[in-house]
């Protein structure tokens, strides 16, 4: 299976970046699922933002 980053949409671009700034920091040589979280929670205009505010 061949990923193009090209095709991902801009939230999940920045997601990715975000999440490979985490794993920079902590050190760590992949990119892992904690991590993409992390990165999806930083974004303050996605859907789980979005979620996390109604409760």
């Amino acid at each position: 299976m061949n990923l193009n980053f090209n095709n991902f949409t801009i939230k999940s671009k920045k997601a990715i970046k975000i999440a490979k700034k985490i794993s920079k920091k902590n050190k760590n040589q992949y990119i892992e699922i904690g991590h993409l979280i992390l990165g999806l929670l930083e974004i303050k205009d996605d859907f789980i933002f979005f979620f996390r505010k109604k409760k």
